[in-house]
Formats: structure tokens, C-alpha cells, sequence
């Protein structure tokens, strides 16, 4: 994880606008992001969304891409904060906590980014959220998450490699 700023400005640009946006309003989200984001509370919460929006979600997509999360974390949270109701902002902002060792925190993103898009736990939600319970020590919910992970991939051609890793991982649970 790298904590330099980025080389490209405008990426750079992206995570010091959302960091400062977040800390100008870290008294009302320390709570809230403690738990799983209440998207009835959110809206509104930092004003109106900046116009270039998709810039947001385009550079927290790269930056998690380069490894860096904790710089993907600023215009993560940010965007869900936005927009919470927004799966693929929410899963965006999962990943980061997950690989910064958030492992609560990013399931509870995760079930969000799950119950967001209409289809409940999706293959690649489901699987990151057994990684999370797998992390936390948690082995037989883990299990189970990677076996709603083999279930939500079965009826995608596209997900054959998740529904392989995931019945590899409940596999590898229930022997130890």
C-alpha cells in the first residue's frame, strides 16, 4: 500500500478533494461509517455531488487497481456517501476496507453493495464477504458465504472462475 501521492495530478486532485470534503464532515460520519451505511441518512450528507462525478468512481477503481487503497478509500467513501443506493460505489468502497484489514466494516459494504443492486449477494459479493468472515476467524460462516458464491454463479458462463475459487475455499473450510 502506498501512501505517496499520486504521480498523475488529476488522480491526486480526485483523493485531496475527497479527503477534505470527508474530513470537513468527520464529526457527523464518524459514527456512521462504524456501520453499515444507513442509505435512508446519507443522501445529502455532503451536499450535492461534484459535476464530475464518474471521475470519483473512475480514479477509486484505478487507485484499488495500483494497490493503493488507502488513497482509494477518500473518493470511495466519498461516492457512497453521494450516492448509497449505488452497488457498484459501494463495492468499490468494500474492496478498499477489506484490503486495509477493515474486515467488518467491509462486509457490512459489501451486504450493502449486495442489497443495492436488486439481486441480492452476487457471486463476486458473496465470495468477498466469505474472505472477510475467513479473515475474522470465522470459518463455517466463511463456508457458507463461498457456497452462496457457488450458487450465484452457476447460472453465469462469465463467473465460472468465482464458482471454481469459491468451492475451492467451502472445500478447504470444512476439511480443517
Amino acid at each position: 500500500m502506498n501512501r505517496d501521492t499520486h504521480p498523475d495530478p488529476d488522480v491526486a486532485s480526485v483523493v485531496a478533494r475527497s479527503a477534505a470534503l470527508l474530513q470537513s464532515h468527520a464529526p457527523r460520519l464518524r459514527g456512521m461509517l462504524k456501520k453499515a451505511p444507513d442509505t435512508d441518512a446519507l443522501p445529502g450528507i455532503l451536499g450535492q455531488p461534484p459535476a464530475d462525478l464518474p471521475v470519483f468512481y473512475d480514479v477509486a477503481v484505478r487507485l484499488c487497481d495500483e494497490g493503493r487503497f488507502e488513497q482509494a478509500i477518500f473518493p470511495a467513501i466519498a461516492l457512497t456517501l453521494w450516492h448509497p443506493q449505488e452497488a457498484r460505489y459501494a463495492f468499490i468502497a468494500a474492496t478498499a476496507m477489506q484490503r486495509l484489514g477493515q474486515f467488518a466494516l467491509a462486509m457490512a459494504y459489501f451486504a450493502a453493495a449486495g442489497s443495492a443492486d436488486g439481486e441480492g449477494l452476487g457471486s463476486a459479493t458473496a465470495f468477498r464477504i466469505g474472505e472477510c468472515l475467513e479473515a475474522l476467524g470465522r470459518p463455517e460462516e466463511a463456508a457458507q458465504a463461498f457456497d452462496a458464491a457457488v450458487d450465484a454463479s452457476r447460472s453465469d458462463a462469465d463467473m465460472a472462475h468465482v464458482q471454481h475459487a469459491a468451492q475451492q475455499r467451502s472445500d478447504e473450510l470444512r476439511r480443517c
